[in-house]
């Protein structure tokens, strides 16, 4: 997996017929830079009770680029939902909210990716028209990537960077590891 993901930066512009993302309970992220990525994840808790969580992951459509140009990233439907193949890696520091108080307290702890952040995408890819030069007299292919073509990762850069950490030790030193933390 490691070998076949692309480095790529969030592109600030928006896709035709893309929308911002909306966050639930009226959550902002840690910036106020728009996040095309958002993962919420809820804690309640209760008393005399392990704590309730819920994870609410949301995505819209954005452009991404590197070197050789520009590609389109489509997570999901209208609604921000993602769909099944689209695997989140978020591994940012999260931003911690109170959303209710005691008796029993409601915690949100939201983890988003907004344009100019670093991007690393596996998945396959098609080609797309791109609809943003659609005023040329033939509008040019893009690569778009999308679970619809199979599963689609998309990790952020603290968690490739563990990512990349694990798969560099020896087969030795990962077993010893999932031994002892059995």
């Amino acid at each position: 997996m490691l070998s076949h993901a692309r480095r790529f930066t969030v592109l600030p512009m928006l896709p035709p017929g893309s929308t911002t993302l909306s966050l639930p309970h009226a959550l902002t992220a840690s910036d106020e830079r728009p996040a095309v990525i958002a993962r919420v994840d809820l804690e309640e808790t209760i008393p005399w009770e392990r704590p309730r969580l819920h994870r609410i992951e949301r995505g819209r459509d954005f452009y991404v680029g590197d070197e050789h140009g520009r590609a389109l990233v489509r997570l999901g439907d209208e609604d921000g939902r993602l769909h099944p193949d689209v695997e989140l890696h978020l591994g940012a520091p999260f931003v911690a909210h109170e959303l209710r108080g005691e008796p029993s307290p409601l915690r949100a702890l939201v983890r988003t990716l907004a344009p100019g952040d670093v991007v690393y995408l596996a998945g396959r890819t098609r080609m797309v028209t791109d609809r943003e030069a659609a005023a040329l007299r033939e509008a040019p292919l893009i690569p778009c990537f999308s679970g619809e073509a199979g599963p689609l990762h998309v990790y952020d850069d603290a968690a490739f960077r563990q990512l990349a950490a694990w798969q560099a030790l020896p087969w030795y030193r990962k077993l010893s590891l999932m031994v002892r933390n059995r």
